[in-house]
C-alpha cells in the first residue's frame, strides 16, 4: 500500500522470469487483475513486460513480428481475445498461456479463453465462426500435403469468385472447411488443384514445395511445434508408431 492515493506506480515486468515462476508454482497470472491491484494503490503510469530482445542481436524469432507491427502502426501493440481448448491437444492451454505471456513481451495483451472441446470447436466452425485468434491442431489422415492445403488454406467460398465464408451459405463451402481465419489465395487453389490431379511424381512434390512456400510467405498461419507422441512399451510386444498417433491392432506383432 503506498502512502498518498496520488503517488505515482510504474511497473517494470520481468517477462521471462515471471513466466518461468509461475509455471513452477502450477498457478496463472491475470495480468488485468494485476494492474487494477496496482491502480488501486496510486496513479499507475505505465506498466512494462519486457523479455530478452536487443537491437544488437542479430537475429530474433521475435524481430520479424515486430518490425511488422511497428511498421503496420502497431508499435505499442494492440489487444485481441484468443479462443482455445483445455481438453483437446497434449498441453493445449498451457501452450496458449505460453503464447499469452510470450505475446504481452512485444506489447500484444491477448485476453484467453479456454474451454472444453465441446464448447470451444462450436464456436469456431460455422455458422458462428466467433473468433479472432484460436489454436488449432491438425493431423492429414492421409500423411499427404493435399490435405493439409486443401483443408486448411483452400479458400472458403461458394464458387470460384463468391465472398469468402458467405452469410447464409457456409454449409455449402467445399474447400477450406477448417480455414477459420478465412485464408485465401486464388493461386493457391489453382495449385492444389493441380496437385490433386498430378500423376508424375516429381513433377508433384515440386507444386507442393511451391504451393508451401507462397502460404509460409503469406503467414497464413502461425506454426508453433509438432505434438509430440507419447506410447507405452513392453517387451514381446512389437507396433510401429504411426506419425498421426493411431493406434492400429493389425500392425501389433506379439514376439
Amino acid at each position: 500500500m503506498t502512502e498518498h492515493a496520488d503517488e505515482r506506480i510504474a511497473l517494470f515486468i520481468d517477462g521471462a522470469n515471471l513466466y518461468s515462476a509461475s509455471r513452477g508454482l502450477g498457478f496463472n497470472i491475470d495480468f488485468k487483475r494485476l494492474l487494477d491491484h496496482f491502480g488501486a494503490q496510486g496513479r499507475l503510469v505505465r506498466a512494462f513486460y519486457y523479455t530478452a530482445l536487443f537491437d544488437e542481436m542479430e537475429y530474433s524469432p521475435l524481430r520479424p513480428l515486430i518490425d511488422w507491427l511497428d511498421y503496420n502502426g502497431y508499435g505499442e501493440g494492440f489487444e485481441l481475445g484468443m479462443d482455445c481448448p483445455n481438453d483437446r491437444y497434449v498441453n493445449d492451454e498451457a501452450i496458449c498461456q505460453a503464447i499469452v505471456s510470450m505475446l504481452a513481451g512485444i506489447g500484444i495483451q491477448v485476453k484467453l479463453n479456454a474451454q472444453p472441446k465441446a464448447r470451444f470447436f462450436p464456436k469456431l466452425r460455422p455458422p458462428g465462426l466467433d473468433t479472432s485468434f484460436h489454436l488449432l491442431g491438425w493431423t492429414p489422415p492421409s500423411f499427404d500435403s493435399w490435405n493439409a492445403l486443401f483443408n486448411l488454406h483452400g479458400c472458403p467460398r461458394v464458387g470460384d469468385a463468391g465472398a469468402i465464408w458467405p452469410r447464409g451459405g457456409r454449409d455449402r463451402v467445399s474447400r477450406g472447411r477448417t480455414n477459420y481465419g478465412g485464408y485465401c489465395n486464388p493461386k493457391v487453389d489453382a495449385l492444389t488443384a493441380r496437385i490433386l490431379s498430378e500423376t508424375d511424381r516429381d513433377r508433384r512434390a515440386g507444386l507442393i514445395r511451391e504451393e508451401w512456400s507462397i502460404t509460409i510467405e503469406d503467414l497464413a498461419y502461425i506454426p508453433l511445434h509438432q505434438q509430440a507422441l507419447a506410447w507405452g512399451v513392453r517387451s514381446g510386444v512389437a507396433v510401429p508408431q504411426r506419425p498421426d498417433n493411431r493406434f492400429a491392432w493389425r500392425h501389433v506383432r506379439m514376439k
